[in-house]
This record gives structure tokens, C-alpha cells and sequence, in this order.
């Protein structure tokens, strides 16, 4: 069993919890700009070469006496001007006024001043969380916003609006991009192209900052439909943003909240940094995704343990994986035959009520990670998902104190936060309603900084 103490591999700051994050890719480096908790959401700034070890880098705002004061998060998204040699982000402020931010070096920043913001657009009694990107296929800059058409945060009038310019000084508005109501505020929207098809991703907020979830078209102003499954994690990957992270690599970034949500009765906002995912398109236009290649390999320490295979039947406890354990990168084939409705992963620490499970629902065709009937995340599977028999479903689960992140045939991801730490650890194969054949399982040490 590993040693405790050591910093966890999932990236969280000494101060402070990472809230929403905003990443930027530039010359190999990824910045990774983000919100601190606390109310005033003050922009900070974490900068990786390796996606694994997070730097900290002081950035400021230069006052400027002729502008109003700058919100304390002046830098979001950010995109780099060619024309100016300028690096831009926007961020939303008082009338639903979108103003801009610019640096030269990505660490000091300015007002941008009152030629560059995006007007407020009269049909929205909020906007914010703006995204803007050069849009190729229209030739000019287009800025998406989170908008609300009245109620609460909540829903049911959430959706998102854009606005237009050729030189990011005259901006033309372009009104309604989503709004499929019943919605709540669709958080950090982007909107990027992947082959031949527009992906228009969200947060949608209901009581707590959504999946991340997607919508696709032919064209970047729609009309908008949802692929199956239309989400790329579950709940507990908050407010996730992607970036284009050279050739055509795309990496997804999101967090996971401090605290089980379902335990202490709401969200925690702010957490710890999930592991980067690689999103990729698959042949029917839908996504998928993965746990980046260069982190796959990175964090996998030595090998603890290994099993070619044992069958579980549903009358049976299950089968106890030998050994004690800490943090830990398991692989194993799942093999479900006859009349399985479930696969089960148990974690089970001595002394605790209840274990977590991480079980492959084959009947309900989603995968879940839950303590008794308490689920704390989940994700739909494809249709597709685990339909050749021979070779079932590879799933990967990597397991750190409280957060649990599980990885499926290279096209799935789901994160959670559990109740309880993962500190001198169990783990149980079972099954339900019929046989579960378990293959290669595989069990190595999670090799952190």
C-alpha cells in the first residue's frame, strides 16, 4: 500500500479550490486560465508543458483612469489577434456589456477599451460568460454568450445568443443560436469545428453546474441536434471547456467540486482538476473521449497485481481482488453473458457504511458510480457500447482519496467525487441479474508528482 501525504496528482492550488477554467494553447504551453472561489470570481493563472504539473503564474490588470474599473475577472477565454499581434479575451460585466482585456505576453493585461465591446442585445435580461473565436467559415469574429430570456439561473429560458464583427470594433447582433427551452443558463459555451461539423458545447446549470454537453450541425448557426449520447462526462465534471492543442488534437479541461455534492446538499464551486481528456470525432459525427495519451502512459507507476480471469456469478458475494490499496490506475476487461443487467467495481474501506460502486449498468446502458442508491455521477453509454460479445467493455479507473475517474474503451469518461477516502482500500468484482466474466486485470500504482 502507497504511502499518504504525497501531493495528489489531481492539480488543486494551496490556497484555494480551482473554479472555471478557461484554457489557452500557445507555443507548446497550455495556459490554463481560471476562476478562485469566494465570490468575486478573481481570475488566476496555472500553466502546464505536460498536462500534469501545473505552475503557478502572477497575472494583473493595468488600471487605466479613463475606463471603469475592471472586473476581477478580466481574463477568460482567450484568443490571439494576428492583426493587432495582440493576445484578446472578453468577459461579461454591468448591462450585459461585453468588455475586452489585451496583453502582450498573456501575463499583463489592459483595457482593451469602450471601441471593442460587444453590445448588450435587448432581448436578454443576462449575458455573459462570452466565447469569441474567428469563425471561417463567416470570415469575421463571432462571440457566443450564455443568455437568459427571464426567470432564474435555473431554467426554464436559458440559452445562448451571438453577436458578429469583421474588426472586433463594430459588432453586429445576430440574436437567438440556441434556445431549446426548459433550460437552464448553458455555462461556458464554446463553439468549434471538428471534419465537417460545428460542436456547440455547455454546462447547462441546474442546481449545479451541468455535465458538459453538446449539441452538432452542419453549420455554425445551426440548426442544432443531439448526437447519442449528447454529453461527453457526467455531473461532477463542472463547467468544462475545450482547446485546439496542436495538429488536430483537442483537449477537454473541467473540474471536480470539493466535496460530494450529494452529501453536503449542494455544489461546492471550485474543486480539483480532472485529468485532460482528448475529444475526438468518431465516423457517425458524434464525439468521444479519452484520457489523453501522453497522461495515460505518465501515470502509471509499477505493477501491483495482475489476474487473467475469474467469472462472477449473481448469487455469489463476489470475487476480492488481493491486496490493499491506495491510488491506483486499474485496467481489466468486463465480459457481461445471459442475463448480467450489472457490473460491479466495489470499493470497499474498512470501517465505512456502505461501499462505492463503479458499475456498468448493461441494462439501463449508462455507467455509474453510486454509494448505495446515492449516485454521484454518471454518463449515458452509445448504443453501440460493449455489443461485441467477445470482447466486452476495457475500462480504466483511476482512483485518488475521494475522486474516482473511470474510462471506457477509449470513448467514454465519467468523474466523481465519492463521500469518503480512498485510503486502505477493498476491491470486490460482482454482478447482477447474470454472470460477469472479468479478463487481464491488471492493477499498477498511480505514479503522482
Amino acid at each position: 500500500m502507497e504511502e499518504t501525504g504525497k501531493p495528489l496528482l489531481h492539480y488543486i492550488h494551496p490556497q484555494h479550490a480551482v473554479g472555471d477554467v478557461h484554457p489557452f494553447y500557445w507555443q507548446g504551453t497550455v495556459y490554463l486560465y481560471y476562476l478562485k472561489p469566494g465570490g468575486r470570481y478573481e481570475a488566476a493563472l496555472l500553466r502546464s508543458d505536460d498536462l500534469l504539473h501545473w505552475e503557478e503564474a502572477a497575472i494583473s490588470h493595468e488600471p487605466d483612469s479613463l475606463m471603469p474599473p475592471q472586473k476581477p475577472y478580466f481574463v477568460l477565454g482567450v484568443f490571439y489577434d494576428a492583426a493587432s499581434g495582440l493576445f484578446r479575451s472578453y468577459f461579461g460585466s454591468e448591462g450585459n456589456v461585453m468588455r475586452g482585456s489585451v496583453s502582450d505576453d498573456l501575463l499583463v493585461w489592459r483595457a482593451a477599451g469602450e471601441a471593442c465591446n460587444i453590445p448588450a442585445q435587448a432581448a436578454y435580461t443576462v449575458q455573459r460568460d462570452p466565447f469569441v473565436f474567428w469563425n471561417e467559415a463567416e470570415s469575421c469574429y463571432w462571440a457566443i454568450m450564455t443568455s437568459r430570456k427571464g426567470g432564474g439561473n435555473s431554467g426554464p429560458h436559458g440559452g445562448i445568443s451571438y453577436a458578429s464583427s469583421a474588426d472586433l470594433r463594430h459588432w453586429t447582433p445576430r440574436g437567438d443560436l440556441f434556445f431549446p427551452g426548459g433550460m437552464g443558463d448553458p455555462e461556458c459555451p464554446e463553439l468549434f469545428r471538428m471534419g465537417d461539423s460545428w460542436y456547440l458545447l455547455y454546462s447547462a446549470y441546474d442546481h449545479r453546474v451541468g455535465r458538459p454537453s453538446y449539441r452538432v450541425s452542419a453549420q455554425p448557426t445551426g440548426p442544432w441536434t443531439a448526437c447519442e449520447p449528447d454529453c461527453l462526462d457526467g455531473s461532477d465534471l463542472a463547467a468544462a471547456q475545450t482547446v485546439a492543442a496542436g495538429g488536430d488534437r483537442r483537449l477537454l479541461f473541467g473540474w471536480i467540486p470539493l466535496h460530494d455534492t450529494e452529501t453536503i446538499g449542494h455544489q461546492y464551486w471550485g474543486g480539483h482538476l480532472a485529468l485532460p481528456r482528448e475529444i475526438y470525432r468518431l465516423a457517425d459525427g458524434s464525439l468521444a473521449s479519452r484520457l489523453e495519451p501522453g497522461v495515460s502512459k505518465r501515470i502509471r507507476g509499477e505493477r501491483l497485481g495482475g489476474w487473467p480471469s475469474v467469472v462472477v456469478e449473481p448469487a455469489e458475494e463476489g470475487w476480492n481482488v488481493p491486496g490493499v490499496y491506495e491510488r491506483i490506475d486499474m485496467e481489466l476487461d468486463v465480459l457481461p453473458t445471459g442475463a448480467c443487467t450489472q457490473a460491479v467495481i466495489r470499493l470497499l474501506r474498512p470501517g465505512a457504511a456502505m461501499p462505492t460502486d463503479v458499475v456498468w449498468d448493461v441494462a439501463g446502458r449508462r455507467l455509474v458510480i453510486a454509494t448505495a442508491d446515492v449516485v454521484h455521477s454518471d454518463v449515458p453509454l452509445r448504443a453501440s457500447a460493449g455489443r461485441d460479445d467477445a470482447a466486452g467493455m476495457r475500462l480504466r479507473l483511476v482512483i485518488e482519496a475521494d475522486i474516482v475517474e473511470l474510462f471506457a474503451d477509449d470513448t467514454t469518461s465519467l468523474a466523481a467525487r465519492i463521500p469518503l477516502q480512498l485510503n486502505g482500500f477493498a476491491l470486490r468484482l460482482a454482478s447482477a441479474g447474470g454472470a460477469v466474466a472479468y479478463a487481464g486485470v491488471e492493477v499498477y500504482r498511480l505514479k503522482v508528482r
